[in-house]
């Protein structure tokens, strides 16, 4: 982010979108905002969340509640979920490459590049998640092992 500078909510021109904080499954608009702009024309692209230490608080303690529920995901639920999550980046592709090249100068080309990068990382984790190994076996790669070992 360039060119950036505190904001209270009623100095924003109206259009310019205001990035909430997601936390713990709830999507919140922080206190204080960051203008991020264009770094080439200085156009004002969007506002982000300057979070506050009660702000980090919060998502690290919905992060600590939430790890044993996320643990218990099953290995072929978890690669589905992480599936579908690159088919979304994928299908909005040109939308995140856009908004990236416009918060930080990139060329499109690049931010394209980058953004067909990250949908790679999704779908190698999506293997892995279900990628058997160690001294205990998980068998929850499909529906039928869920909640069972091999040893």
């Amino acid at each position: 982010m360039s060119a950036s500078s505190k904001v209270q909510s009623k100095t924003r021109p109206a259009g310019v979108p205001v990035i909430p904080m997601l936390i713990g499954g709830v999507w919140k608009n922080a206190a204080e905002t960051t203008e991020v702009r264009d770094p080439y024309r200085g156009d004002l692209v969007s506002y982000a969340p300057r979070s506050s230490v009660s702000d980090l608080d919060a998502a690290l303690s919905a992060a600590v509640a939430a790890k044993d529920q996320a643990a218990a995901i099953p290995g072929y639920e978890r690669a589905n979920l992480l599936r579908r999550a690159g088919a979304l980046l994928a299908e909005r592709a040109g939308q995140i490459a856009e908004v990236m090249s416009r918060e930080t100068g990139k060329a499109i080309k690049d931010a394209k590049g980058e953004v067909i990068r990250s949908q790679d990382t999704i779908d190698l984790s999506a293997e892995e998640a279900i990628r058997i190994e160690g001294e205990h076996v998980p068998l929850d790669g499909s529906a039928m092992g869920a909640g069972k070992l091999a040893m």
